[in-house]
């Protein structure tokens, strides 16, 4: 493999999750309570990290989403109570979307006040942005649809009980699934995304707060993870994206942690209970078949060879994090040292770069072998824009 990297330095911490546009790596640095910077969006070139551009100030010092980058190439990012979308060629905001501070209400003559913290971007088939109230506070949640010309499409202020919290993800139907709160009991819910009308409602105990919480297999059924009416302990299922039904209950005991799924069709899901070792396990669809992937649980995505791609510790020497490449076995088809190497995410382009954060502040490039698989959902958001959409690539 070579040996070819690039690493650029900027300001601020780097957002742990950041997209790739046709050619350009996009990320948000901001300063948080540490600095104080208000949050960006930079650009830099993805062939030879040649700074682009960065965005305006947003408003506030940390993000609310991941960035995501649609069909045409915009930008999009939530900063606290605004939905921006970026121009690719210069990072100028093409529009700004703001929540509403109310909205009509047949019960309320004056509206809801709706005014909170918005997050959870997630991007339609047709190219419009869902999100949600995330925030708490004493206002009404909210579940809103914005066009690529920034005006509201819907909202539906029933489909949102107590918040959004661990992300939307758009099923091979078409249709939303995400957790929040209906009738006051805890649902793993689907909307319609065009219209915005709840589909069906799965009383639940618990979800958790764990981000790909839910994914979409190639058979369109939802692998998730969550504690169900009466019970205390979370299992795997997979669910029937039509009606909710459960197809199928995991007897081992799982977590709200990530999952993901790889080409050929294994759920890859961190593990910590009723198992040898805690670590990330690879699973048999539809089977209580769990094999352990990896000692550590910093899998950051799955290349189109059906391989890991992971930040670990050198077990010789424990101040040495590396990447490293694993096969399905367990075993390394390749490493490298990277000082600081974080562990959250990682980007896998058609020219098989495999885009990084290193410390607080820099972006690495290191040339690889691989693309990001383009079936099942092999990494956090799907895939390299995250659109937490089965159908985008």
């Amino acid at each position: 493999v070579p040996d070819d990297s690039v690493v650029i330095s900027m300001p601020g911490n780097l957002y742990l999750s950041f997209a790739l546009g046709k050619d350009a790596v996009y990320y948000g640095a901001a300063g948080g309570f540490s600095t104080w910077l208000p949050a960006r969006v930079y650009a830099v070139n993805s062939a030879n990290g040649n700074f682009k551009w960065r965005s305006e100030a947003l408003d506030h010092i940390d993000f609310s989403s991941q960035i995501i980058v649609d069909d045409e190439g915009t930008v999009y990012v939530i900063g606290f109570y605004k939905l921006y979308a970026i121009d690719p060629a210069n990072g100028a905001f093409k529009w700004v979307w703001e929540v509403p501070t109310t909205i009509p209400h047949p019960d309320y003559p004056n509206g809801l006040y709706t005014y909170g913290q918005i997050g959870c971007l997630a991007l339609t088939n047709n190219g419009d942005l869902v999100l949600g109230s995330i925030g708490s506070g004493v206002y009404h949640r909210c579940l809103y649809c914005i066009g690529k010309d920034g005006n509201t499409k819907w909202y539906n202020v029933d489909a949102v009980g107590g918040m959004i919290a661990t992300g939307i993800s758009i099923g091979k139907n078409g249709n939303l699934f995400y957790y929040s709160t209906i009738d006051a009991k805890n649902s793993l819910i689907s909307v319609d995304a065009q219209s915005g009308l709840i589909l069906w409602s799965k009383p639940i105990q618990a979800w958790g707060g764990g981000a790909n919480n839910i994914v979409v297999d190639d058979e369109g059924n939802l692998i998730c993870s969550y504690v169900e009416e009466g019970a205390s302990e979370y299992h795997l299922y997979s669910i029937d994206p039509a009606d909710g039904s459960v197809l199928w209950k995991s007897n081992f005991l799982s977590t709200a942690q990530k999952k993901w799924i790889g080409p050929d069709g294994y759920y890859y899901h961190y593990l910590d209970r009723n198992v040898e070792k805690y670590g990330v396990y690879r699973i048999a669809s539809y089977s209580n078949d769990v094999t352990l992937a990896n000692w550590d649980f910093h899998l950051g995505a799955i290349d189109n060879q059906n391989r890991l791609v992971h930040t670990f510790t050198d077990k010789d020497d424990f101040n040495k994090g590396k990447l490293g490449i694993f096969k399905t076995d367990g075993t390394i088809d390749w490493s490298i040292y990277i000082y600081a190497l974080r562990n959250s995410d990682f980007l896998l382009s058609d020219n098989k770069v495999i885009y990084g954060v290193v410390g607080e502040n820099q972006l690495i490039a290191i040339q690889g072998d691989a693309t990001l698989a383009n079936t099942g959902w092999p990494k956090l958001a799907h895939d390299n824009r995250n659109t937490s959409n089965w159908g985008k690539h």
